[in-house]
């Protein structure tokens, strides 16, 4: 007699976790972007020079959503960051990288505290020991310093920023075309 439950869950043969880099591996090439499922496992090679990464990777929380959500900044920036967070998409990869790139990420986080706290001093300093018609010009100089402190550490901290995000698929800019030219194609 059969073994046949038809009130049993269905069975399907699903792997979980991080899948292999290879042909079938979730990762290819679309134009000069790379694209990928959430789970794949990119190859141990460096995602901006296509040097060898030697284990070396870097986790990284991606979230995006389309552009057009910006438009609610004119308005309000509240109203912005609460659709934000409700509307965006988020992923959870590992990229290689390689020594000297990761050097370099490293460096602009640096500057991006320094110049930023350069900001906060300038504009606590000036509050301080300034007489009063130069203080507001000064806390301003120090406010837009701080700005471009976080703006240069935010954007040189990034490594390959997501292009898109679905339920399933991520697509990744600013990838070598080195590191492009050795995955199948998309579609």
């Amino acid at each position: 007699m059969s073994e046949f439950n038809p009130y049993a869950p269905p069975r399907a043969d699903v792997s979980f976790g991080r899948t292999p880099a290879g042909d079938d591996a979730g990762v290819w090439k679309c134009g000069k972007l790379l694209v990928m499922t959430k789970d794949a496992a990119l190859p141990d090679r460096c995602v901006r020079c296509n040097q060898p990464a030697d284990g070396l990777r870097l986790r990284r929380n991606l979230s995006w959503h389309p552009a057009a959500w910006f438009l609610l900044l004119a308005m309000s920036p509240l109203l912005y960051i609460i659709v934000a967070l409700i509307v965006r998409k988020t992923a959870k990869i590992e990229v290689g990288l390689c020594e000297e790139h990761r050097a370099r990420r490293r460096r602009a986080i640096t500057m991006g505290w320094l110049v930023s706290l350069a900001g906060i001093a300038l504009m606590l300093g000036l509050g301080v020991a300034v007489p009063d018609q130069y203080t507001g010009m000064g806390i301003l100089i120090g406010v837009v310093i701080l700005f471009i402190g976080i703006l240069y550490g935010v954007i040189g901290a990034q490594v390959t920023p997501p292009k898109r995000i679905d339920k399933r698929f991520v697509w990744l800019s600013r990838v070598s075309p080195d590191y492009l030219a050795q995955l199948p194609a998309w579609g």
